[in-house]
């Protein structure tokens, strides 16, 4: 192969001479940042979504459906290792393309248990005023076969584990390779273009993916055959698949191109020919030759103060931005009263007494003819001087807390974003060229770790702290009053307390940064105007002589 193949668009013999436009940067960037979209609608957009409609179609309870979603990040850290052992010795774009196909495959895999567990079906419509006739609820007993009983939940799991597996390449060799591809002056443009894509995602997943919630999703039944009138209907089933599908087919097309990208591109060294090397002094070392590379490498990482007080401050900042990306609709309800249709078919208001009760019985409301689950107004309530309540929360004043929290979220959420690409780039300004995918992987392995996978955890045990009242069933148990004020001021205790030790940790990765030895731009240029002047000296002289 010649030295013109190594930059040629295209595998093996196809490599058609109309396609070499595309063995550039900016093609390259607009590749990736769409598949960046395309991972982040799946990830963190399809899955919340979608995980209330999961629970309802496959049954499941709410540790269940977490599994089902914390899946994903413990796939991505077990490829964490590898990525990094393999680095050097692979075309990394390549894997990218291969990887976001596995994701595409994955996504499309979630149709499997919407086939594999047949019909839609519900229990009759119960009512939710007090009968003291019906008999107590007898809880069946579990099936011994615990893969037959959980099938669903394990081909949703291998579902996850797939997008894990694939796309675990894409935010760790993705973001190396914007830096290599590119001049070091842009590489925080680039990930904040990058990241802007990997966010539009998610949005546009909202979007889509609540509309087609109010479709119905089973092909094999309808609505009024199980006795649901409207999408209001807590039994109803939308089509939540639909997105995973969409995304998955358009992610296997998008991620096509990405395996036909070379190992670099055309315009790479007119990009990057003015970089200057600004490696942390104690981290400019080459183990290319040594035995055990990769573990040295790893170890000299490890022991860097800067590396790992840059390593650790992003940790941190991923527990609260995945604990808050898992709960803020949560927090929204709970905080500040944000009506959700649960919480409205659930909770029953007395606006005589301006009492909310956690349900019709909770208020005396006894059986009457026509009285059903659902209804927007019950009668013969003895816990009201009327006799009737209404359905949802009792209307509360919350105008200002609400415009203080979202203001305080913006404010919040603009301080994550606003420095993450330039964390990220002064993070690969820190380590030798050559180690750049290896610090990225072990940064990673940390940010899931300790940051990703427990935020969400930490964040739910701050909820269920506050939990006022428990309901219970026989497969499970939910919060459905919480204290609002001793959680709102956890939250923001816990809020203040990270991005404070945020700043600190990041103090610190500044001041144990050592500059390398040799001599900066600037000093550099100075050298090069004085030489140039003793040698201008140094003729004049000679011709006057």
């Amino acid at each position: 192969m010649g030295d013109s193949d190594e930059t040629q668009f295209g595998f093996s013999w196809f490599r058609p001479k109309g396609l070499q436009w595309l063995s550039n940067f900016i093609p390259f960037m607009s590749i990736l940042s769409a598949n960046a979209l395309l991972q982040g609608a799946i990830v963190n957009g399809l899955v919340s979504v979608s995980i209330s409609s999961i629970e309802k179609r496959f049954k499941l309870t709410s540790t269940q459906s977490g599994i089902f979603a914390a899946t994903y990040d413990v796939f991505v850290t077990v490829m964490l290792i590898p990525l990094a052992l393999y680095a050097t010795k692979v075309n990394k774009v390549k894997c990218i393309g291969l990887g976001m196909m596995i994701v595409g495959v994955g996504s499309v895999l979630v149709l499997i248990p919407e086939y594999t567990a047949g019909a839609y079906s519900v229990g009759e419509a119960r009512k939710d005023v007090c009968v003291l006739s019906e008999p107590e609820q007898v809880c069946p007993e579990a099936s011994s076969d615990t893969f037959v009983a959980h099938r669903e939940l394990w081909l949703l799991l291998l579902s996850q584990a797939f997008v894990g597996i694939g796309a675990s390449p894409l935010f760790t060799y993705g973001i190396t390779c914007l830096d290599e591809f590119d001049s070091h002056k842009r590489t925080g443009r680039n990930l904040a273009l990058y990241m802007i894509a990997s966010t539009v995602g998610p949005a546009l997943a909202f979007v889509g993916c609540g509309f087609m919630l109010r479709v119905w999703g089973d092909w094999r039944t309808t609505p009024p055959d199980l006795g649901i009138d409207n999408s209001a209907d807590p039994r109803f089933i939308g089509m939540w698949w639909i997105g995973f599908v969409i995304c998955g087919v358009v992610a296997l097309l998008t991620a096509l191109p990405l395996i036909m990208f070379p190992r670099k591109l055309k315009d790479t060294n007119t990009r990057k020919a003015n970089d200057i090397h600004r490696t942390d002094v104690s981290l400019d070392k080459d183990f290319s030759d040594h035995k055990y590379e990769f573990f040295k490498i790893i170890f000299m990482l490890f022991k860097n103060k800067t590396c790992m007080f840059v390593i650790l401050m992003q940790t941190i900042e991923a527990m609260l931005m995945n604990g808050y990306i898992t709960f803020i609709p949560k927090l929204l309800e709970t905080l500040l009263g944000f009506s959700s249709g649960g919480a409205s078919l659930v909770t029953v208001c007395s606006e005589d007494t301006k009492l909310t009760f956690l349900s019709p019985c909770h208020a005396g409301c006894a059986d009457v003819p026509g009285a059903k689950f659902g209804a927007s107004n019950w009668t013969n309530c003895g816990c009201s001087k009327t006799g009737m309540v209404k359905k949802g929360y009792c209307d509360a004043s919350c105008e200002k807390e609400t415009y203080q929290f979202v203001g305080m979220f913006i404010a919040l959420s603009f301080c994550i974003f606003i420095t993450a690409p330039v964390l990220q780039s002064s993070s690969l300004r820190v380590v030798n060229h050559k180690h750049r995918d290896h610090f990225t992987c072990f940064g990673w392995l940390w940010m899931r770790i300790l940051g990703s996978i427990p935020g969400a955890i930490v964040f739910g045990y701050i909820i269920d702290e506050n939990c006022m009242y428990w309901q219970k069933d026989c497969s499970s148990q939910k919060c459905q009053y919480y204290n609002a004020s001793n959680l709102g001021w956890a939250f923001f205790f816990f809020t203040v307390v990270v991005k404070l030790t945020g700043g600190v940790l990041l103090s610190l990765a500044a001041y144990f940064y050592k500059e390398p030895d040799h001599l900066t731009a600037k000093e550099s240029c100075r050298t090069l105007n004085t030489d140039a002047s003793e040698s201008v000296k140094m003729s004049y002289e000679k011709v006057q002589l």
